[in-house]
């Protein structure tokens, strides 16, 4: 509710006055009243006015020396004069200073409703606007300071564009996985570092993953900081997985240590439960040529024989190990490389037409139980072996899920999570069917979906960048952003190629 203040000598105007306005129905509320214009300064000094009712002939200051003060002094308050006198010397006056109406006494309710109506149509969009504004240049320095953590931009720059970061002088990153709902973590996560009064900025890197970035001006606070993800970790109920960078100079290349929380994250795979670690050295996985040579054989042979118990056998035993190892780096290397041996074996393209490490990449992104992932290497194993023709039922049951998704992709909380328990399946599996169908994720359709239906929006030259971003189910215009230029290779405002569109 905007907050109005009566202003006129005569009290019994000013009760008439509280007793003809629908306050609940104008969404409006009283906040006080005076009976001189020296009252009404105290006033509008010390607290929030939106709208004053004011009238021009009080004692010892009048209604237009408050007009004046208000005006001089630049306090965002809405003025609605009320006058016995129907001269235009005052009304002149008053819209030269800003007066946003002028009765005239007696007041009758409906000049008076549509004054504070109009009045307040007025200030809500004014604050909409400066909200869009405000929004947008929040994107705009989110994304500089993005560019310099991963590589794109210097510190240099960022502190010209934006002088408060060289007030600091040491960052740290904090990598965060949450398998549920990556944006609903954020935020409460979000709610506990505002407490905190510790300068922050977040990306989100897909659905799942998201890197905080901390400033601060002593090494030593980076301890206060990991206490408060630690509490966090305790508070969130959902499995969550943290990755805590060490502090260095802000005026250092950030990129490196960005890439080291990231992955730090894939850590996750050798933990049952939530964990916080912090960033260390990773032993380095040294390719044991011999080994793979041996694995390379092995599958083939496997496939080659249409052996599914041996081939089970094989990938579980490979996996076991390196649940054993708990090298990160040592997953990432097998499953690019169990793909690549898919792909060159198989007469059949099942696998997607693009970079088996940048899709190796993205299914251990997604994830975060070693069995989950081990089920899915095991799948294209499989489809691998018997080159056979996807059966009926799948295909049936991933065209009911592709034609779910195109009817929820712009709902914000369309997830795979969502999407199963409508269909009540178990998302691993589901994944699974969908991908060995349609030879993408689920996450990835809902992406492409949502990116035509920005580039349509975009095309149509009607919204801005942020409604478009929501219209398609992104409430993150940061994220979207990323995202669009990911996928088209332009952002969207270069897309839309217009100053209007912002």
């Amino acid at each position: 509710m905007l907050n109005v203040f009566i202003a006129d000598d005569e009290f019994f105007i000013r009760q008439r006055l509280k007793r003809i306005i629908d306050w609940d129905k104008l969404e409006l509320r009283c906040v006080g009243e005076a009976e001189n214009g020296q009252e009404v300064i105290d006033f509008v000094t010390s607290h929030l006015v939106d709208i004053l009712l004011l009238d021009i002939k009080m004692p010892v200051k009048s209604g237009m020396e408050v007009l004046e003060y208000i005006y001089e002094h630049g306090i965002n308050t809405k003025i609605i004069f009320l006058s016995g006198y129907n001269d235009f010397a005052y009304a002149q006056k008053a819209i030269k200073c800003q007066a946003v109406n002028y009765l005239l006494k007696p007041i009758d309710k409906p000049s008076l409703d549509s004054a504070l109506i109009s009045c307040r149509d007025n200030i809500l969009s004014s604050l909409k606007s400066r909200e869009g504004i405000k929004k947008y240049n929040q994107y705009l320095r989110r994304s500089f300071v993005y560019k310099v953590a991963t590589g794109g931009k210097e510190v240099r720059e960022l502190f010209q564009a934006y002088p408060d970061f060289s007030s600091f002088r040491f960052c740290c990153f904090l990598g965060i996985y949450c398998y549920e709902e990556i944006k609903a973590c954020m935020e409460l996560f979000c709610k506990k570092i505002n407490g905190s009064g510790i300068a922050f900025e977040y990306f989100q890197e897909n659905e799942h993953t998201a890197v905080v970035q901390f400033c601060f001006e002593k090494g030593s606070e980076s301890e206060d900081i990991f206490a408060l993800c630690s509490e966090f970790l305790n508070q969130f109920t959902d499995y969550i997985f943290l990755s805590f960078g060490e502090p260095f100079p802000i005026q250092s290349v950030w990129a490196a240590q960005y890439q080291l929380v990231l992955d730090d994250l894939t850590k996750r795979y050798f933990y049952t439960e939530k964990k916080l670690v912090r960033q260390k050295s990773s032993e380095i996985y040294k390719i044991d040529k011999k080994a793979f040579l041996s694995l390379r054989q092995n599958i083939i042979l496997c496939l080659n024989a249409k052996d599914r118990t041996n081939l089970e056998k094989l990938l579980k035993n490979l996996f076991d190990d390196i649940r054993e190892s708990g090298n990160h780096n040592q997953l990432s290397l097998i499953v690019t490389e169990i793909l690549i041996i898919y792909s060159v074996n198989s007469h059949e393209v099942f696998l997607p037409a693009k970079n088996l490490n940048a899709f190796a990449r993205e299914l251990i992104d997604e994830g975060y139980s070693l069995q989950a992932l081990l089920e899915t290497v095991v799948s294209y194993g499989l489809q691998c072996m018997e080159h056979i023709v996807t059966m009926p039922s799948d295909a049936v049951l991933v065209k009911k899920i592709s034609d779910y998704i195109s009817q929820h992709c712009t709902e914000p909380e369309l997830s795979v999570s969502k999407i199963s328990e409508s269909f009540n399946l178990n998302p691993a599996y589901m994944g699974s069917v969908y991908k060995k169908v349609t030879g993408q994720s689920i996450v990835q359709s809902i992406t492409a979906l949502r990116m035509g239906k920005a580039k349509e929006l975009l095309n149509t030259r009607d919204y801005k960048i942020i409604q478009v971003a929501e219209m398609v189910g992104y409430a993150d215009v940061f994220y979207f952003s990323k995202k669009f230029k990911k996928f088209y290779g332009c952002s969207p405002r270069d897309y839309s190629n217009s100053e209007e569109i912002v």
